[in-house]
């Protein structure tokens, strides 16, 4: 899963993305193997735009993804947020209308 994530981009550029997000939030199965990610970029009172909303293959059409999103939504970091918005692509984007 996380090897999707990375699979074009350097351990550089990862960190980069990483140490420049304001939240990160995944989730690990029994065996220890990441089976979802994101990261968020906020003001924490305006605007947070949530990204790279990744969940492994075997988890996905399980709700796993809209149990991450609710989660953000209660996070208490940003419960002041005004509004949140999901950064996707266009192929994905059907993900956002269920």
């Amino acid at each position: 899963m996380v090897d999707h994530f990375s699979s074009y981009r350097s351990l550089s550029e990862v960190n980069k993305v990483l140490d420049g997000s304001d939240v990160l939030l995944g989730a690990i199965n029994e065996k220890g193997a990441v089976v979802v990610f994101c990261r968020i970029l906020t003001d924490y009172i305006f605007k947070a735009v949530i990204f790279d909303v990744i969940v492994d293959s075997s988890y996905r059409n399980t709700g796993l993804g809209r149990e991450v999103i609710a989660k953000i939504l209660k996070y208490e970091k940003l419960n002041e947020v005004k509004s949140f918005e999901l950064y996707c692509p266009d192929s994905l984007s059907d993900f956002t209308r269920n």
